[in-house]
């Protein structure tokens, strides 16, 4: 159960804590306190700070328990709102995805491995099941600039990265 805490003048609340309900029999199911005081998400944007986040409610365990995408959405946001907008790659693909891109000298490295399977939460894993297409967004550092790439397929520049990398690849 969470407890009240007190915030900083300039901290905005934008979640509270509802406390737990009884959820059976379906005919007694209602939240009995329909508002609290005690924040589950503050947030805060300080100059010479950046944005920060608090969120002492567990949705991070409750999405890696029970893979409530409204939770996972939310946490994903928070890290986008947090960062500025600074985030180097994005990637937009059915399934699951695990992306990570590295720099060794002046060579940007995207890194995807497949999750999708029918064991995404659990062990062991006994089938992977291909996606794609995928689309990789980056933002190229200001020291490199794009001669080529290596890829069998298009290349195109948006508004949201320097680079956006349309693959119609199938990620085993």
């Amino acid at each position: 159960m969470l407890k009240p805490l007190a915030t900083d003048t300039g901290t905005d609340i934008l979640m509270t804590f509802v406390p737990p309900f009884p959820i059976y029999p379906p005919e007694t199911s209602w939240m009995r306190t329909p508002r609290t005081s005690i924040p589950g998400l503050m947030v805060s944007r300080k100059k010479g700070c950046g944005h920060v986040a608090f969120m002492p409610a567990d949705l991070d365990r409750q999405f890696g328990r029970y893979n409530l995408p409204d939770h996972g959405n939310l946490l994903g946001n928070i890290v986008k709102w947090a960062a500025g907008g600074k985030i180097p790659l994005s990637m937009r693909c059915p399934g699951l995805l695990d992306c990570n891109i590295y720099r060794k000298n002046d060579v940007l490295i995207i890194h995807i491995v497949n999750l999708t399977s029918t064991a995404t939460w659990r062990q062991p894993l006994d089938e992977l099941i291909p996606v794609g297409p995928a689309e990789a967004g980056v933002k190229i550092p200001e020291d490199l600039s794009v001669v080529g790439y290596q890829s069998e397929n298009t290349l195109t520049n948006t508004g949201d990265a320097d680079l956006t990398l349309t693959e119609p690849i199938t990620v085993p």
